[in-house]
């Protein structure tokens, strides 16, 4: 035969030890009757819903549930308190008694009789309400950065120490015609002009071995229709959870910039030419007070249409005034202009 009293003293000290339990535990326990009444509730899940448990025990579980999640929540207990699921783990939007909301991550059960009826629901709510905010900000933060990128006519990439791609935003397909999908895991050198390639890889390998932010050469990418894009990089290293350095960079297609510099510089050069053509005449010029002709610099006296003709790009043509036609031909000098 058992000794009664022992038993009970030792059912009295497991519940004792239960209780401790339950009450320094950082979770909320509590059991709900087939009904969906709150039946028992420990300190934590008085604390969480900002009630005493006088409050809290008695009153009807999805009436804590928030609004917004309220119908699912009575489904889903109702499916547990029928026995069409044995065990539910989902979060949970809940409201405390002052209307203030929080999030919950609710682990339930079934507590069965030997015979399988219900005896009550076992619930668990761990508040998650830290980690929610975390995620929200996190989403807002990935959107805002989803918005630059799709944005930026500037291409963002990342490479490993090897030189892969781990990442290219979308408007890389914009400029040189291959998807971001079919770059990524892609070696980078079979993008870069032959003639480049080896001073892009020493830049990479200077970047990774140092940390510091650094401008890369211009350097020419292949474009999907077999043309040439000039770019230029700025970038840095950073290094992952897992401790792998990765090279991230902010690119910039300078092609058409590249060809208006080279325009000007033609342009410059065209306009020196047209300057060294131009011939000027200065200074002052020996002319005889008689012939009119010109003494040069080797001490030749030339008339003056040769000699301007010369050192110019003047040209001339021949006629007389009409004061010399009166005086060669009078018969002809009357009129007002001579030919």
């Amino acid at each position: 035969m058992s000794d009664a009293p022992a038993d009970r003293r030792d059912q009295s000290l497991l519940d004792d030890r239960l209780r401790v339990i339950f009450d320094t535990s950082q979770a909320g326990m509590f059991l709900v009757s087939p009904s969906g009444t709150i039946t028992f509730a420990n300190a934590r899940m008085a604390e969480m819903f900002g009630s005493t448990l006088d409050e809290l025990v008695g009153t009807s579980y999805p009436s804590h549930v928030h609004a917004d999640q309220r119908d699912l929540g009575d489904e889903r207990m109702q499916l547990l308190i029928a026995g069409g699921t044995d065990f539910v783990s989902s979060d949970r939007h809940y409201i405390r008694k002052d209307g203030s909301e929080f999030w919950g991550h609710l682990n339930g059960r079934r507590h069965e009789a030997p015979d399988g009826s219900l005896i009550s629901l076992v619930g668990i709510i761990t508040d998650i309400s830290e980690l929610k905010a975390t995620q929200a900000s996190l989403q807002m933060s990935e959107a805002k950065f989803r918005t630059l990128l799709d944005s930026s006519m500037d291409v963002i990439f990342v490479l490993d120490r090897t030189g892969t791609f781990q990442f290219v935003s979308p408007v890389w397909e914009l400029h040189f015609g291959f998807p971001a999908a079919v770059v990524v895991g892609q070696d980078f050198r079979p993008f870069i002009h032959p003639e480049d390639a080896a001073a892009c890889g020493a830049y990479l390998q200077e970047v990774l071995s140092t940390g510091k932010v650094g401008m890369s050469p211009p350097y020419r990418v292949r474009h999907a229709d077999g043309s040439w894009r000039l770019f230029l990089a700025n970038g840095r290293s950073f290094q992952d959870s897992e401790g792998n350095w990765h090279y991230v960079g902010v690119g910039r297609d300078i092609t058409a910039q590249h060809q208006l510099e080279l325009e000007r510089e033609q342009l410059i050069i065209d306009l020196r030419t047209a300057l060294d053509d131009v011939k000027t005449l200065k200074g002052i010029l020996p002319i005889c007070a008689s012939c009119k002709r010109i003494r040069d610099d080797q001490g030749y006296w030339s008339q003056v249409e040769k000699y301007i003709a010369q050192r110019t790009h003047a040209e001339f043509t021949h006629g007389l005034c009409p004061e010399c036609i009166s005086t060669l031909y009078p018969d002809y000098g009357k009129g007002p202009r001579g030919q």
